[in-house]
């Protein structure tokens, strides 16, 4: 009994010593929980934020803009196309060609002969053919809106979309785009709203898929613009 009577209080003491640093202990991981919380969602924020801006970043200029093949019209003046991931082709006539390798910065135009092709090479910035308006308005500096309203042209049941493009200059202008459902999206017609006149692009026979890779595969023979004056060395 007097074993008993003098452990109770030595017990008693060691439970309430115990307790006392397992709620010390609770207390303080509650702590250090509320003083990282913060830190935490910062942290997951961020990582958020970095992912929003790294697929941004990694968007094409044609990301919006399917594989296809078609007439693009402009007035009284039409020519073929031919998109491909990054790359157009655009063929005025027969004799001629041009194809457009944004990824690479490079344009080939070429002059298609019956026996052989010619073929100058240029930076993008050195091309002074003309654009079609799908590169003016597919581009990186374009933001689309969907209006959400339906209209048939030529047949086809399109989804009217708007869009606001930015020019490297900082100017802006609005476009409308008339995309075909039954045809993954290529669009039939594009406006071009540059104040006064609204530009307008119609696009026929259109075959959607990827054309064939051989179309935008340039010659080995390209040179340079500054080499196509040069006087080739007599024999």
């Amino acid at each position: 009994m007097k074993l008993a009577a003098v452990m109770s209080p030595i017990v008693s003491s060691f439970l309430t010593s115990a307790l006392s640093s397992i709620l010390i202990l609770f207390l303080g991981v509650q702590c250090l929980l509320m003083a990282s919380g913060p830190a935490a969602l910062a942290q997951d924020k961020t990582l958020a934020q970095n992912k929003t801006l790294a697929q941004n970043k990694a968007r094409t200029a044609w990301d919006d803009l399917p594989d296809f093949s078609a007439t693009e019209s402009r007035g009284s003046l039409s020519w073929k196309i031919y998109h491909s991931g990054s790359k157009l082709r655009v063929e005025p006539s027969t004799a001629g060609a041009t194809i457009w390798a944004p990824e690479e910065d490079k344009v080939y135009n070429l002059l298609i002969f019956p026996e052989k092709t010619n073929c100058i090479v240029m930076k993008t910035s050195q091309a002074q053919m003309m654009r079609s308006p799908l590169q003016l308005v597919y581009g990186a500096n374009t933001t689309f809106k969907p209006t959400g309203s339906k209209e048939i042209v030529d047949g086809h049941s399109c989804s009217v979309i708007e869009g606001v493009t930015t020019t490297s200059d900082g100017k802006t202008f609005n476009s409308k785009i008339w995309a075909a459902d039954d045809l993954k999206g290529v669009p039939l017609r594009i406006n071009i709203y540059a104040d006064p006149r609204v530009v307008t692009a119609t696009y026929h026979d259109v075959v959607a898929g990827k054309p064939n890779a051989a179309l935008f595969t340039p010659p080995n023979n390209c040179i340079p613009p500054e080499k196509t004056y040069q006087v080739a060395p007599k024999r």
